[in-house]
């Protein structure tokens, strides 16, 4: 089995369905073989629209989504969806050719892509050689899983795609983003702030989007008034009694910070306190009264 015969086999076992991008030189035979291998290409008319359209894929599936370019400018064309990912926790795996190396000066659509995606990413992945394509694939995927989900670049030696490796074991088990939840001490304290709250506020963020049942019996059982950040809009229902539906660029700002004045206990649940999340930082969060929950700990010092 070819390399990239062990990469669309591993993206099957991974889960993946679609695969967004622009076939080109360096990766036409991956892009000819992902029918045959059940998986389906999607294809832009570039990379820019390819990134986002993987972008709204992770939106939409609450998966992870496979963007595919060529190295160089394939690369540069997709950053944007990338950088897009990053800010909105979306899980993607950009799958990309490593830069042309050699002793020639200018190599052919040579760029420094590790350096320029390093701010962008969560990592950056290297496959070197046929026989590590699978576990390293594996690895990536859970990088861009664990904790905060976000994109990880994948870079593909070519000698990786077209060397011959063996058979892979199906038994490799599926990647998972699961993390140590919090010390049974913190979640008793926060049960007991939960118990004596006579009026509680909840803030939904992106976060909760996998947790929709859960989140709407949290909100039945507290019968508290909640409302969420755009990225997190629809995770209950804005017909329900206790959604307040808020859009800032429309008003009803001070009324909701009114309103988290006279609460005695705000429970944020997957926000990530971003621009964008706290109306241009103008929501007024009591610091004394919030309880701030988030898998990714940097996220937690953000408010």
């Amino acid at each position: 089995m070819k390399g990239v015969e062990a990469l669309c086999t591993a993206l099957v076992d991974l889960g993946v369905s679609h695969v967004f991008g622009l076939p080109g030189s360096q990766n036409a035979e991956f892009f000819s073989l992902l029918p045959e291998k059940g998986l389906r290409p999607v294809l832009a008319t570039h990379e820019l629209s390819a990134a986002f359209m993987a972008c709204g894929f992770a939106r939409a599936s609450g998966g992870i989504a496979v963007l595919a370019t060529i190295p160089g400018p394939g690369f540069a064309y997709a950053l944007p969806g990338l950088a897009e990912a990053r800010l909105d926790s979306l899980p993607i795996l950009h799958l990309v050719g490593t830069p042309a190396s050699g002793e020639g000066r200018f190599q052919h659509q040579a760029i420094d892509q590790a350096g320029i995606a390093t701010p962008l990413a969560k990592g950056v992945v290297e496959v070197r050689n046929s026989s590590e394509v699978r576990q390293r694939l594996i690895e990536a995927h859970a990088m861009a899983l664990a904790g905060e989900p976000g994109p990880v670049v994948v870079h593909l030696d070519p000698a990786a795609l077209g060397g011959e490796t063996l058979e892979p074991s199906r038994q490799t088990s599926q990647a998972s983003g699961t993390e140590m939840g919090p010390e049974e001490n913190e979640l008793a304290e926060l049960r007991q702030l939960v118990r004596h709250a006579k009026r509680p506020v909840l803030f939904l963020g992106g976060g909760t989007l996998e947790a929709g049942p859960q989140v709407l019996e949290l909100v039945e059982r507290l019968g508290a008034p909640t409302f969420t950040t755009l990225t997190a809009r629809g995770v209950l229902p804005e017909t329900h009694p206790c959604c307040v539906s808020f859009d800032s660029d429309r008003g009803g700002l001070d009324e909701l910070n009114r309103l988290l004045d006279s609460s005695d206990l705000v429970v944020a649940l997957g926000c990530k306190m971003s621009h964008n999340g706290t109306a241009g930082f103008r929501l007024r969060l009591p610091p004394d009264r919030l309880v701030h929950v988030n898998t990714d700990p940097a996220a937690l010092d953000a408010g």
